[in-house]
């Protein structure tokens, strides 16, 4: 067995250390970012008014891991509304809330969507999710919130007045967290460790060809 060489040791343990920068470098560079995906295409008309009445409800399945939130677009009529709020909560099939906030219809833009955030969840692909609405709102008309014909399979949306549909879903964003991974310049430090690599036989031979 051959006997391996300083200059092939001092090659072995860079090759390492350039190893675990890569590893470093890859994912300590990660960048989290939202992403979001609609449940209908466009919308065609409200779910009608909301009240304190009854929930506005519709369910859905998230596709990836990372669930953090939901955009809805809300409308108010193209009325200026003055008094009262819009208020959203996400829930688990269990009924176990995940969020909630009140939005002010004061001042809400016709047709703008409302974010409501959550901490990202790490198991949530594949999970079925509810979003309930209600307004504390009198005003005349007041607000809804947008719905459209879906093209695929969505969870039930149930309107104010308790019909349950699926040919329909709110105009609903899905918001996940994703990570971006630093592939140059992990990719980069690999090269650099590969040519360290390289060089140990070569190292063993020059150092031979001195004794």
């Amino acid at each position: 067995m051959k006997k391996i060489t300083r200059s092939q040791w001092l090659c072995l343990i860079m090759t390492a250390v350039m190893l675990a920068l890569t590893v470093g470098v890859y994912v300590g560079d990660a960048l989290s970012q939202v992403e979001t995906g609609a449940l209908i295409q466009s919308h065609k008309q409200g779910v009608g008014q909301l009240t304190e009445d009854s929930a506005v409800r519709q369910s859905f399945t998230v596709p990836t891991d990372g669930f953090c939130g939901v955009e809805v677009m809300a409308s108010n009529y193209n009325k200026k509304v003055k008094t009262g709020t819009l208020t959203l909560w996400l829930t688990d099939v269990q009924g176990n809330e995940l969020a909630r906030q009140a939005y002010p219809v004061e001042g809400m833009k016709n047709n703008a969507f409302l974010t409501l955030d959550m901490s990202p969840v790490s198991g949530s692909a594949g999970q079925t999710y509810v979003l309930h609405a209600v307004s504390d709102c009198t005003e005349e008309k007041g607000v809804t919130l947008r719905m459209g014909p879906v093209n695929g399979e969505v969870g039930e949306l149930v309107l104010p007045d308790g019909t349950v549909t699926v040919e329909n879903a709110m105009n609903l964003r899905i918001r996940c967290e994703v990570k971006q991974y630093n592939t140059m310049g992990g990719g980069m430090m690999l090269l650099i460790a590969l040519c360290f690599a390289a060089c140990v036989p070569l190292a063993g031979g020059k150092e031979r060809r001195h004794a």
